[in-house]
Formats: C-alpha cells, structure tokens, sequence
C-alpha cells in the first residue's frame, strides 16, 4: 500500500510543482516587468475573473457542454456504423475512406460558417459541425480493430459452422472495442475543438460566444478564464472516456499503461 501510494505521488507531484512553479514565475514576471495587463493578465487577475464571472459563464458552460456531447454522441454513432461498413465492404472502402479523409482534411474554420448558415445560429449547427470533425477517428479505428484478427481464428470458427454474425459477435467485435476506445480518446478531444469553432462562426451562446465577446472588448483577464475552463473540460472529458475504458477493456488499458 505504501509503495503504491509513493508511486502515485511519484507520478502527481513533479507536474503540480512544476505547474506551481510557472504560475509564480508568470506572476512575478508580470509584476516585475510592468508588462501590459491587457496583452498578459497575472494569474491573480485570472482567477479573480473566474470568480467573478462564474455565474454569468454557467449557463454558457452548459451550452457548450451540451453541444460537444451530442456531435460525440452523433458523430460516434456515424463513426461506428460507416467502419464496420468499411470493414465488411471493399466497396465501402473505396467510397467511404476518400470522403472521409476530404471531410477531415477540410478546414472546420471554413466549412463552419456555411453549416451555420445552413443550419442556423441554434445547437443544430453546433452538433453537426462537431459530428463532422468528431467521426473519422471512429472509422479509422474501428475497421481497423475489426479487420487486424488472427485470421486462423476465423477458419476455425467457419470450421465450426459459424455463421458471419457469430464471428462478428465473438471475434471482431470483441477484437475493435480497444481500438473503437482509441478513436473515442481522440473524438472526445477534437469535439471540444468543433464546438468552439463552431460557435466562433455564429452563437447565440456558449464558450466561444463570450470568448468572441471577450475579444471584441478586450478582456484578456475572460479570455484566459474560457481557456482555462475548456482546458479543464477536455482534460474531464478524455478522463471520463478512459474510465470507462478500464471498466470495458481493462487489459487494453493496463497493457496501455506499461
């Protein structure tokens, strides 16, 4: 037990103090230099916005909450059925994968503002836009965790008179969950990204609402509080997503933290 608990502190002091350390540096620096608050606020500005402005950022927070969960949750879905697609159909593969890679490869700061336009100022555009950037990993990840099998497994199962969907369901299926949480780690981060893109493109609400509020007025002191918020989110967001990872898959997670 005590070696465990020196092995956890092992690995959460040294980031904590070095995070402590750039804070007092940062404060100092600002103090010391006379650098002007309105390009680089100290971290004790920062904060006292945060408690300042918290109330009002509440229902923004939700907002935004709100709207990366549902493009994951759609672009998921989209992300899961198109690679098991991919995986079964060479077809697919031809048609799906170059769509895909042009729909990634496409910039969401310029694909934003149209689907905005199509869609409206309301959450429908924030979660097709955070669907669209949030679903190749999934189909990445999960024709490839479908298709990487030990192919003698498959004989034997077709040597058993196994039908198509029981080596689905006991072989590939159970072979793509390591690799569809994979996908999930990086939907979750890039979700975060989409949403604020999106509402930089046109928001009646949301982080990325006042954060362009913040910049038409100035408030550097506000803008690093919805930096610093988002930064949290993800970090929650990813955390969430590696938790359940253990739960479902726990030997891929222990062999991951090796």
């Amino acid at each position: 037990m005590i070696l465990r608990l020196r092995r956890v502190a092992g690995v959460i002091y040294p980031p904590i103090f070095f995070f402590l350390f750039l804070l007092i540096a940062w404060q100092l620096y600002v103090e010391y230099t006379h650098y002007p608050r309105f390009l680089l606020p100290t971290p004790y500005e920062i904060m006292s916005e945060f408690l300042i402005s918290w109330p009002t950022l509440v229902p923004h927070f939700i907002a935004t909450l709100l709207e990366i969960v549902s493009g994951f949750f759609v672009g998921s879905i989209i992300g899961v059925i198109l690679g098991i697609w991919v995986a079964y159909s060479k077809l697919a593969e031809r048609v799906i994968y170059p769509l895909a890679i042009l729909v990634k490869v496409a910039p969401v700061v310029a694909i934003a503002p149209m689907i905005t336009l199509w869609f409206g100022f309301g959450i429908l555009s924030k979660i097709v836009i955070t669907s669209i950037i949030s679903f190749f990993p999934l189909v990445l990840n999960m024709s490839a965790g479908l298709t990487s099998i030990d192919p003698s497994l498959v004989d034997l199962m077709h040597s058993l008179s196994a039908k198509e969907t029981e080596i689905f369901l006991k072989i590939r299926l159970p072979n793509s969950v390591p690799y569809a949480f994979a996908g999930l780690k990086i939907a979750i981060t890039v979700s975060v990204v989409g949403a604020i893109v999106a509402e930089f493109a046109g928001a009646l609400a949301g982080l990325g609402f006042m954060a362009n509020m913040a910049m038409a007025y100035i408030e550097t002191p506000l803008l690093f509080v919805l930096l610093m918020i988002l930064s949290f989110l993800g970090i929650a967001l990813f955390g969430m997503i590696s938790m359940l990872e253990r739960i479902f898959v726990p030997w891929a997670a222990a062999r991951g933290a090796r």
